[in-house]
């Protein structure tokens, strides 16, 4: 398994549990009738900045193991396989982007819609890098 293949590996699995665990306790604090944005708009920053600091420590943790694999440029698979998880990606969004709208314009309430837009950035992220491990594993 190389390098890239790796820290896809890497990313996908900190979305996955990071991001899981805080929809679930969100959605549990909703349930219960918490749901004032003010509540969560800065648990919202908190995490995001804790991602990005855990995202960062898994990238220098695989980059210690796999020093000698780090340095290696990227072939033509590796541009083609990373342009079909960004394609991927962008279609999430896309899709996404429409769906908030049709939120917006049906009067939802900022809690759903400040989530709703997480969701779609955390699911398009997941979805993009499942494609780049599936199509290294598949050998395009």
């Amino acid at each position: 398994m190389g390098y890239k293949e790796k820290s896809y590996i890497g990313i996908l699995v900190t979305t996955t549990i990071f991001y899981g665990w805080y929809f679930i306790g969100a959605f549990e604090k909703a349930r219960n009738g918490d749901t004032a944005l003010a509540d969560f708009g800065p648990t919202m920053w908190w995490m995001m900045g804790a991602y990005v600091v855990l995202i960062i420590i898994a990238m220098a943790t695989i980059g210690i193991w796999n020093n000698a694999q780090a340095d290696e440029p990227n072939d033509e698979r590796d541009k083609l396989i990373s342009l079909k998880g960004e394609q991927v990606s962008n279609l999430i969004h896309g899709a996404g982007l429409f769906g908030l709208l049709v939120m917006v314009m049906s009067e939802a309430s900022s809690f759903m819609i400040a989530h709703a837009i997480l969701g779609t950035l955390v699911l398009g992220t997941i979805l993009g890098f499942a494609v780049q491990i599936y199509l290294y594993r598949r050998g395009i």
